[in-house]
Parts: structure tokens; C-alpha cells; sequence
């Protein structure tokens, strides 16, 4: 459609046609839906968010549970726990096509959140089902009283709302201010179950063994090794799972999680 245009003039001339400046509005409109639907195509595959995200300086796990995270949507009222001043890299990637109001919590004041708590002393400070999603990102791990704390999360969601986040696995200890424990897919369910929410689902996030053993000394390597890299680690994990498809569940560098009230 874009060349029937210059056909048309080629083969009629100017005679009884638009005027050529509304023809070139047209054309630069199709353009622009064409190139624009191709660039939207290009930058949603995985293998361009690897490469960009890495350009970025993001890590292997980062990535990949933001890839994650664009299975769940940011709807309603949300409290972002830990969220800092919120906005945080998964927000580029989770759903937001809804009405949202964003509440971020975080026990450091420095990062300048809605709400400065302690996750720790419960009550928290927001009425019963108030909120519509909560998420969790990268929190648990650094929770003693994990059960009592998603036990009042859990109150203060509306019924029918969601709770979404990611806890690390084979990831290095990493203390803010504490990093208590991991959590395996059973563990991650039962929690989630005792602490009254329903629907659980965990999916973990990774690819095989190679990944893994790449994950452990990426910090140790430029970006530009690691571009020449983590291609080929991919590509021989896909190899792996093809053959041993159980190989991804026995490697997770985190969980991904969603659990309904």
C-alpha cells in the first residue's frame, strides 16, 4: 500500500489527485504504523531484551525475572513492597493497560517511599482490603517472620486481589539489612497456603545448568564478554533442556509467584 501512491502518480500524474502535501501526510502516517508495529515486534523478543537489558548492566536474574514479571499486571490500588520510591526495572515489564494507583513501602527513608514501615512490626498501617494487587519483589528473603507478615498482607487485600512477586534461589547472600533464607517451589506454597491465600502458582525462573553456573561469576566479567557469552551458555541450555527438560527445575536462579484473597 505504501508504493501505491508513487504508482499512481507515475502512471496518472497529478491530474484530479489529492494535494502532494496531504500524500505525504499519508505516507509518512503508514509509515510510521508500519516501522512503529516492527520496532514493538523487534524490542518485545527475548533475545532483545537479553541484549539490551545487559547493555544496561542488568544481571542474568534481573533479566530473567523481569521477563518474568510480564505475566502480572499492575491494577487498582497497589502496594509495592519494598518498592523504595517505586518504579522499579520490573515496572517496564508487567502489564498496565488498567487503572492503577501506586503505595510503595520500604523501612529506608533514603529511598523515599509512600510509606516508611517496618515489615517486621505488624499491624501495618493501612486498613483491611484495601488494596487491589501487592507485590513482592525480592522481599521474602530478607523476612524472620515471614508467615505473620503475609498473614496481614493478606488482610489487607481485597478479596479477589493479587498478590505477585519474586524470591531469589540460587542466588548470593545478599543482606538489606538481613538475608535469612531460600525458598524451593514446595516451600514457596506451603508459605503462601498457611498465610490464608489461595490459587497459588509459582513458576521458576531460569534456564538449566549452564545458566546457572554462568550466573555465579557473571559479576567477575565485562559487558562486551559477556555479550560474546551468553549466547552460547543459552544455546547449550536449550541443547540440555531439550534432552533433559526436568534440568530446568532442578536450576532455578529465582521463583516467580501469584497467589488470589
Amino acid at each position: 500500500s505504501l508504493w501505491r501512491i508513487p504508482k499512481m502518480y507515475l502512471m496518472h500524474g497529478t491530474k484530479d489527485s489529492m494535494p502532494l502535501t496531504i500524500e505525504l501526510l499519508v505516507i509518512c502516517y503508514h509509515c510510521k504504523i508500519l516501522f512503529g508495529s516492527m520496532w514493538s515486534y523487534i524490542t518485545s523478543r527475548e533475545w532483545c531484551i537479553l541484549l539490551t537489558e545487559t547493555l544496561r548492566g542488568k544481571d542474568l536474574n534481573r533479566i530473567l525475572t523481569n521477563l518474568a514479571s510480564r505475566k502480572f499486571e499492575a491494577y487498582g490500588r497497589i502496594l509495592d513492597v519494598g518498592g523504595g520510591g517505586g518504579k522499579s526495572s520490573y515496572w517496564r515489564f508487567m502489564k498496565q493497560t488498567r487503572w492503577h494507583r501506586l503505595t510503595t513501602l520500604d523501612i529506608d527513608p533514603k529511598s523515599n517511599p509512600t510509606v516508611v514501615h517496618n515489615l517486621e512490626e505488624v499491624p501495618l498501617p493501612f486498613t483491611a482490603e484495601y488494596f487491589d494487587t501487592i507485590m513482592l519483589f525480592n522481599v521474602l528473603e530478607h523476612l524472620n517472620a515471614r508467615t505473620e507478615i503475609l498473614k496481614e498482607l493478606h488482610r489487607t487485600l481485597h478479596v479477589g486481589g493479587v498478590i505477585v512477586g519474586i524470591i531469589p534461589f540460587l542466588v548470593n547472600v545478599h543482606p538489606d539489612p538481613n538475608d535469612y533464607v531460600r525458598l524451593t517451589r514446595q516451600g514457596l506454597e506451603e508459605l503462601l497456603s498457611s498465610a490464608g491465600f489461595s490459587s497459588v502458582r509459582v513458576q521458576y525462573v531460569g534456564r538449566g545448568p549452564l545458566v546457572a553456573s554462568y550466573y555465579q561469576s557473571e559479576f567477575l566479567w565485562p559487558r562486551a564478554l559477556k555479550l560474546l557469552i551468553l549466547p552460547i551458555v543459552l544455546t547449550l541450555d536449550k541443547i540440555i533442556l531439550t534432552l533433559r527438560p526436568s534440568f530446568g527445575e532442578k536450576f532455578p536462579l529465582s521463583y516467580a509467584f501469584s497467589a488470589k484473597k
